[in-house]
């Protein structure tokens, strides 16, 4: 068996067992998890030294509510929602996750389509809030808005205070 170096996350650098082109991984001191991306057919590890909050993973638990926010003052075909978000903040959603999600939001009744034609290529799928989408993406809103101030409390050590312990236990403001 040879060995492979490779450059397995942004903190890491590992050998791993190689055949062929493909990796396999070991488990290493140095490294908490990995990730086989089969794509690829190598292991990506994630070191536990990451510096911050993977931006990805918060996007997915709030994904549905932003593509029914860009789509609350005006209809939007796929890209176009992609770009929304994009110039609203958010650079890393991708292409894939948006349609899949508008897809999702179709099926469940809370999105409404048509198709356009179009003059630079082909037809567009246009998406728009339907009244169950509208109240979803208020309900949305209000559980982000509880759930991200409770976070920032947390974060900011204010959750952890004496007092405020106590009125929370006991449901006094």
């Amino acid at each position: 068996m040879k060995l492979a170096r490779a450059i397995v996350g942004p903190f890491v650098d590992a050998e791993f067992p190689a055949w062929g082109d493909r990796f396999v991984a070991l488990p290493l001191l140095v490294m908490k998890s990995w990730r086989y991306c089969a794509v690829c057919s190598t292991v990506r590890c994630v070191s536990t030294a990451s510096p911050g909050l993977e931006r990805t993973q918060l996007l997915k638990g709030i994904l549905d509510a932003v593509v029914l926010a860009a789509l609350a003052d005006q209809d939007g075909y796929g890209y176009d929602v992609v770009r929304r978000l994009r110039l609203g903040g958010l650079p890393e959603v991708a292409d894939a996750s948006v349609y899949g999600t508008l897809r999702r939001l179709f099926a469940q009744g809370m999105l409404t389509s048509y198709v356009v034609a179009s003059d630079e290529g082909p037809h567009r799928k246009y998406y728009g809030l339907t009244n169950v989408g509208r109240k979803a993406l208020e309900a949305q809103h209000s559980d982000w808005t509880a759930f991200s101030t409770t976070v920032a409390r947390i974060l900011d050590g204010e959750a952890f205070t004496v007092s405020n312990t106590i009125s929370n236990t006991t449901g006094e403001e």
